[in-house]
This record gives C-alpha cells, structure tokens and sequence, in this order.
C-alpha cells in the first residue's frame, strides 16, 4: 500500500542519513586523533594517513603511496630498512590472525631531515592492518636527562669527601 511504501522510504532516509552522520563521526575523529594512524592493505599500499602523521614525520599519502617507499624514506640506513622490511610479513600475519602485538619503538628520519624516536603499535580492521604512533622523542630526551642527573647526584654522594645523610623536614633520618 502507498502508505507503507511512504514509510519505508522515509525509514530507508533515515538510515542513510544516520550512516551518513556516523561515517562524518568516525572520520572526524580519526583525522583529528592526536596519535598518528596509517591504513596498510594487504599489498603493502598506504591507503589513508590521518594529520598527525603528516604533523609528525612531514610526508603525505601521495608522497609515500607504498610501505616499500615509506621505508626507504623513514630508514635512511640499509641495514635498518632491511630488518623492518623483515619483521612487516610476520606483524602483518599476527596482526590479522587477530594476534595482540605489543608496542614497538624505532627511530625514524622526517622529511625534514630530523630524526624522531616514536611508539609503533599494531591493530587489525577488517583485512587492513592500523598503524598507530606516537612521537616520544621529547620523553625519551627527558629520560635522558633525569638518568645522567641521578647518575650525577649518585657520583656526588657516594664519592663525597664528607659525610652526608638525608633528612626530612622535621629533622628524621631518612635511611636507603
């Protein structure tokens, strides 16, 4: 009847308008996620890169279409580029047999020249494999600093011409 028929015309419009809105939805939120996410294929083709990728090492989609390319350009030593083109068949596997891979982390040159330490983590969608990273470049050069301080502070102490102990505000010893 022409009623029913208005009806599921008018339902079959709103269904597409909610996938519609829930596609915008999800597309925002992952061009605008503050970690930077690759699409892999299964044939090694880098079918989307969201902003903070770009932000982070400086190369579009269009200018890195391919891991083969990406790699050439991230590792500039032969070495290291062989051994990521090793392990990327065996995290590729993993990855879709649904494996949970732990964080991995590697250094990488920009586009800029710039050489950054970043945390690689895999994740499975659909037949495509995510790669999520994360710059921690300036975290691992603040771990740098905090270990050659205590180091300093430990050579001072125990290498002191004079005796020294620790205490607490109200006067107690504090004894390591």
């Amino acid at each position: 009847t022409s009623m029913q028929l208005k009806q599921e015309v008018q339902d079959r419009e709103n269904a597409e308008r909610r996938l519609i809105e829930s596609q915008d939805l999800f597309r925002n939120l992952v061009e605008e996620a503050p970690l930077a996410i690759t699409v892999v294929n299964k044939a090694g083709e880098l079918e989307y890169i969201n902003k903070k990728n770009i932000e982070i090492i400086g190369y579009t989609r269009n200018e890195t279409p391919t891991l083969e390319l990406w790699w050439s350009l991230a590792y500039s030593y032969p070495e290291e580029r062989k051994k990521i083109t090793a392990l990327w068949g065996d995290i590729q596997h993993r990855v879709l047999s649904c494996e949970n891979i732990g964080a991995t982390e590697r250094k990488i040159t920009c586009k800029d020249g710039t050489t950054k330490d970043v945390e690689l983590r895999f994740s499975r969608a659909g037949e495509k494999v995510l790669v999520i990273f994360n710059d921690i470049t300036e975290r691992k050069r603040i771990d740098e600093i905090m270990r050659k301080n205590e180091e300093k502070f430990r050579n001072l102490f125990n290498n002191a011409e004079v005796g020294m102990f620790r205490s607490r505000l109200d006067g107690s010893e504090v004894l390591d």
